[in-house]
């Protein structure tokens, strides 16, 4: 029948303490002493279960069991501290009946204040007025002050208008207990309309006999505990043995935790438990050591770009001998990087300037001025021909003369050499690698002696589908970063360019992937707007600025602009789909807030308009060899649709799981569309065109990425049963899987200039199964070094 309601692990904790009773002055003088206390109480510990549509869930347990606390987690009121519990359809919950009331109003308006709470409309009171007095018996008080009532009339009332609803799951905590005996039978009749139905109930009750009348399945609670979950008439049963004493509280029916948190935290510890826990162990040390060398040859490199830009640049003089013929400057070269003339130009001297060509011809006998960089090998390119002339040079105070007269002209011109400058030995840069590691590896073994326990482990269970995704997804993006230039030979032999147009059409979901992965996870429920800001944005945004910092400094973009800019765009190609990201996060509490509350056909509305529509106008224009002009603001749409897509599929998820085989097909056809769409372009065009690969709102890119989140959530059974070695390796490559997407590119880029002989990898070159190696080694370095970084605090904020 389908899923309605899961819990996982459901763990709600409150903090409790002396600070209410003290002043700030006695809260400070404690926290230095350490004579403050905090304590941490669980009103309900571990809580899992599952309700199929049409369930009646029964919940039993003494006073202070966390009944109703639970309740509160599934109506929504009150988040769960760890676990996670979801929801598939509306939920109405019928909990504490008195509040909401005021008691100087009448009874009348009090009745339609209550429904507006409730989201009743007024025409809908209207309506319904009549039909909520008398089944509340309340027709001859209708006109009477609210505070004149006794409270059996009161929760009469209250539980009269709120059994209107009509709920896919409804809730109620002792509500048919409400009121007198007769209407206790009419409120429990009236209840029972309701759950015949089809909804899906949850009903607390101390009464085993309505429990056993109306459930089929029973949740036993003692202190917060799960104490058993199952059928009614055998937990039924134990409860009445154990409340009368003939037997003790059964074994506790719970997931075994890897590491159980403490339900006491004080902050006043004896010394030899501080003692105990000031030690580093191996594992820790070998974490400190490989973030050390990393984060060392990364500052190796930065300073390579750095101190060279930092150099006092050489002021280069270019003036035409008066008589001699026609000078053309074409550019310099400065140690193989070339470098054009309005890169370098200070002064143009009213030498003519031609933009096709991108040179600067004499026009005069004013000077040319240009700032050559740094560097042992420099050249001036010059045009050469029987029409050239002689260029008196100088540069650092020395003066030459060069003379382009030659018989034929050379197309490209010709290169004179001019004074090396100053330059730092390449060993400067290693040793100063060298000392940021050991100064780096001090600072993190300090680190971990003055922090060398993390915070335990969350007790909610991940969702293994979404890791697996993430690994898949993270992998294929290194892989395609490493073979993005393949489709670039489509030029070539058939034999040749096939195997790179299949390989860059296959790695082109995964972007989109993550975009609905996170719509997934995140429009599960409403976002505050201080949770978002101080909790889920800067969790992304600080890391990607600080690695943006990194990559911008590792290329050798020291321009204040680009640092400025940063802030709200990307300056890193590889890192746009995260700024995007960070783009939806800032829009969160408005996001899930909008698509809560839509409706099934509502939602779908909106992805014709944010993904189906953009994807129509991308795709179609392209087919048919034509430009369609688009708004600048509407390219944020398919990002956006492919995020709401991932929350839509999540609702429709057990559709995915009942239909494995149409996940495939959608996979195998979105391949299939996206390798005949770019075969087609680029054999119109004559050459390669990956306009169908690259764009994340293409058909077949989104197919594909469908396909793989259904078949990812299909495997979630079998997951769950995996050996725990690899749900553990799964757990970490989807917790590493944002650190893995920043910092691959550093790895590879560290590899690349750097030389390691015994271990050859291929990336952008070399045959496919050459870059896979590649992509797989470049994938599990970059794992261990968010790994090792989480190990390290302050490092495992940005990994």
């Amino acid at each position: 029948m389908g899923v309605a309601l899961k819990a996982e692990h459901v763990v709600i904790r409150y903090i409790t303490g002396d600070f209410k009773d003290i002043g700030i002055k006695e809260y400070v003088v404690r926290k230095l002493t350490g004579n403050y206390h905090v304590h941490e109480f669980k009103a309900v510990d571990d809580v899992s279960f599952e309700l199929e549509k049409g369930d009646l869930l029964g919940i039993i347990g003494s006073n202070g069991a966390g009944k109703s606390t639970l309740l509160k987690a599934v109506a929504g009121i009150m988040a769960p501290t760890h676990g996670w519990i979801a929801a598939n359809g509306d939920i109405a919950a019928l909990l504490e009946l008195g509040s909401g009331f005021d008691g100087d109003l009448t009874v009348k308006e009090n009745a339609y204040l209550r429904g507006a709470m409730l989201g009743y409309t007024k025409e809908f009171m209207d309506s319904t007025y009549d039909q909520i007095i008398d089944f509340a018996e309340l027709r001859e008080f209708e006109d009477r002050p609210f505070k004149q009532l006794s409270s059996g009339m009161k929760s009469r009332l209250a539980f009269s208008i709120a059994s209107l609803v009509n709920p896919d799951i409804l809730i109620l905590d002792e509500v048919l207990s409400v009121g007198d005996g007769a209407f206790q039978e009419k409120s429990a009749k009236k209840m029972r309309e309701i759950m015949g139905q089809g909804a899906t109930t949850i009903l607390v009750s101390h009464s085993l006999d309505q429990i056993r009348d109306l459930c089929n399945k029973v949740l036993w609670l003692d202190h917060g505990k799960q104490i058993a979950f199952g059928e009614t008439q055998e937990i039924c049963d134990k409860y009445e043995k154990f409340l009368r004493g003939e037997c003790g509280l059964p074994q506790r029916e719970c997931v075994e935790q890897s590491e159980p948190e403490p339900v006491v935290k004080s902050h006043s510890e004896p010394a030899r438990t501080r003692k105990h826990r000031r030690r580093i162990g191996v594992k820790a040390l070998v974490a400190c050591l490989v973030m050390a060398l990393f984060f060392g040859s990364l500052a190796g490199r930065i300073s390579s770009q750095l101190i060279p830009a930092l150099q006092p640049k050489s002021t280069v003089e270019i003036t035409a001998k008066e008589g001699t013929g026609t000078v053309t400057y074409r550019g310099a070269s400065v140690d193989g990087t070339w470098y054009s003339p309005q890169e370098t130009l200070v002064s143009d001297g009213g030498w003519t300037e031609d933009p096709e060509e991108v040179t600067y011809t004499a026009n005069g006998q004013e000077p040319l001025v240009i700032q050559l960089p740094s560097g042992v090998e420099r050249s001036l390119t010059f045009d050469v021909g029987p029409d050239q002339g002689v260029a008196i040079v100088t540069c650092d105070g020395e003066t030459m003369e060069f003379s382009m007269t030659i018989d034929t002209d050379w197309e490209l011109g010709y290169g004179y050499s001019v004074p090396a400058s100053e330059t730092i030995s390449e060993n400067v840069y290693v040793l100063i690698g060298v000392i940021s590691a050991l100064v780096l590896f001090a600072l993190f073994a300090v680190s971990c002696y003055c922090r060398p326990n993390r915070a335990p482990r969350s007790t909610q269970p991940r969702e293994l589908w979404g890791d697996l995704l993430r690994a898949v997804c993270c992998f294929v993006v290194v892989l395609l970063h490493c073979t993005c230039n393949l489709v670039n030979s489509f030029g070539e032999s058939v034999q040749s360019w096939i195997p790179h147009l299949l390989m860059n059409s296959f790695t082109a979901f995964a972007v989109p992937c993550f975009f609905m992965l996170s719509g997934a996870y995140l429009l599960r429920k409403e976002h505050g707007i201080k949770e978002t800001w101080r909790k889920r944005f800067p969790k992304a945004y600080i890391p990607l600025i600080i690695w943006t910092v990194f990559y911008l400094m590792m290329y050798g973009n020291f321009e204040a602009s680009s640092y400025g800019t940063m802030f709200y765009q990307s300056q890193v190609s590889h890192l746009w789909f995260m700024y995007s990201i960070v783009s939806i996060y800032i829009l969160l509490p408005l996001l899930s807030r909008m698509y809560l509350s839509l409706n099934h056909k509502a939602k779908i509305y909106l992805l014709i308009i944010l993904l189906v529509v953009p994807t129509v106008l991308h795709d179609v224009p392209h087919l048919a060899n034509r430009y369609v002009s688009v708004p600048s603001f509407a390219l944020f749409w398919p990002d956006l649709g492919l995020f709401f897509l991932g929350g839509f599929l999540w609702d429709c998820r057990e559709w995915f799981s009942n239909r494995k085989k149409w996940s495939g097909v959608a996979f195998a056809a979105g391949f299939l569309v996206t390798v005949l769409f770019t075969l087609y372009v680029s054999l119109r065009d004559g050459v390669p065109n990956k306009v169908f690969i690259s764009c994340i709102g293409s058909i077949g890119v989104v197919l594909m990425a469908m396909g793989l989140f259904g078949l990812g959530y299909a495997l979630e059974p079998k997951l769950q049963t995996c050996p725990n070695v690899l749900k553990r390796l799964l757990l970490t490559l989807g917790e590493s899987s944002f650190g893995i997407y920043l910092i691959h590119i550093a790895v590879m880029h560290l590899y690349n200039h750097g030389t390691i002989p015994f271990l050859p990898l291929y990336s952008n070159e070399g045959n496919l199964l050459q870059m896979f190696i590649g992509a797989i080694i470049y994938f599990a370095a970059s794992a261990l070094l968010c790994w090792c970084g989480k190990q390290i605090p302050g490092v495992r904020k940005i990994v």
